[in-house]
């Protein structure tokens, strides 16, 4: 069924499995696309975006069409077997509108239309930056340092809650950890550092799921047990906004400094996004499997692992949406998103007036 969510949702989806409920509307209608901060459109294929009256309109093979306003949208994100048309491509680059086309449940982007921006030379200055091996090595230790303390503000949150025992221990260890980092003399060995951070907050992950649910340690795709799959799911969400940002900030998202570059990763996305997997992605799952808006029966076996079934991964994508654009203390995590890409960029440039 082709579906958008109400007017105070976050985002737009487009669901097409039930087109055949009785309900749907025989005439397309225009839907305000600024339901969120992000103003972020989720369309779910088969179908074609295309060009109706001067606005983009999303025709799904089976449902009803959904008109969305560029003037209020940001990116729109097109899962699964969709296409677009070239005036519609051309409204949403004049528009300075994002275009991601992504497998059907996100796990990879499959091709970006990415509007210009204003700083043509800064891709080259990041490739100087990456050549200079002080400067990778001063970012790493940056970013180790920021993925430490969300996972020591992690442990805190559910230490006062009741729910972490020992936690005393584990805070004293990343204490360690982060004397080893402020030492290390490589960027492999601050890979370490953080390897280690992340397997020690994995155990304290597991004891956090409710009964139900197990978690066997952090696997890579495929994933074989649905705690991985959502974790899987939300990393590629969260590594896909971290991806569009940069290239909206015209840095190249595949030159890295934490993480190795290897042909067709967004090595620099990876960066940017480490800070935030505990604090959005791993927090996120632990709320929607504690509140029971999942079941393992709402996950299905493929070829390539097992994924969430088609409403269940609307509702994740929503829910991904809400925390996304959500105000905290510190701000939205789009914010500080974007916070750690304009520090990141203040450094690349700093370093070219101090060599120049």
């Amino acid at each position: 069924m082709a579906s958008a969510t109400s007017p105070r949702a976050e985002t737009i989806g487009v669901e097409i499995e039930d087109a055949h409920d009785q309900d749907i509307p025989t005439e397309p209608r225009t839907i305000p696309a600024r339901t969120s901060s992000a103003g972020t459109a989720h369309l779910i294929g088969p179908g074609c975006l295309k060009l109706h009256g001067g606005l983009p309109r999303w025709e799904p093979v089976q449902g009803q069409n959904i008109m969305l306003h560029p003037e209020y949208l940001e990116r729109i994100l097109l899962y699964g077997s969709t296409d677009a048309t070239g005036s519609a491509l051309r409204l949403c680059w004049r528009k300075g509108i994002q275009v991601v086309f992504l497998t059907p449940q996100g796990h990879e982007i499959l091709g970006r239309l990415q509007p210009a921006g204003n700083c043509p030379n800064l891709p080259y200055l990041q490739h100087l930056a990456a050549a200079d091996s002080a400067f990778p090595l001063a970012v790493a230790r940056w970013l180790v340092h920021e993925k430490m303390q969300a996972t020591v503000t992690a442990l805190r949150y559910y230490q006062q809650q009741g729910k972490v025992t020992a936690a005393g221990d584990r805070l004293k260890q990343l204490e360690r950890l982060k004397a080893s980092a402020d030492k290390a003399k490589s960027v492999n060995s601050l890979r370490g550092v953080e390897g280690t951070t992340a397997h020690l907050w994995f155990e304290v992950f597991a004891t956090l799921l409710p009964e139900g649910w197990t978690f066997p340690g952090r696997q890579a795709r495929p994933c074989h047990d649905p705690v991985n799959a959502l974790l899987s799911l939300g990393y590629t969400l969260l590594l896909n906004r971290c991806q569009t940002l940069l290239a909206a900030a015209d840095l190249d998202p595949l030159v890295g400094f934490l993480h190795e570059i290897h042909p067709g990763r967004p090595s620099l996305a990876c960066d940017i996004m480490e800070p935030q997997r505990i604090a959005l992605v791993d927090r996120l799952v632990l709320g929607i499997l504690g509140r029971k808006r999942l079941s393992p029966g709402d996950f299905e076996t493929t070829p390539d692992g097992l994924r969430l079934k088609s409403d269940p991964f609307r509702m994740f994508l929503k829910a991904f949406e809400d925390e996304f654009a959500a105000t905290s203390k510190t701000g939205t995590h789009r914010e500080q998103t974007q916070q750690r890409i304009d520090e990141l960029i203040k450094r690349i440039r700093q370093r070219n007036i101090s060599n120049a």
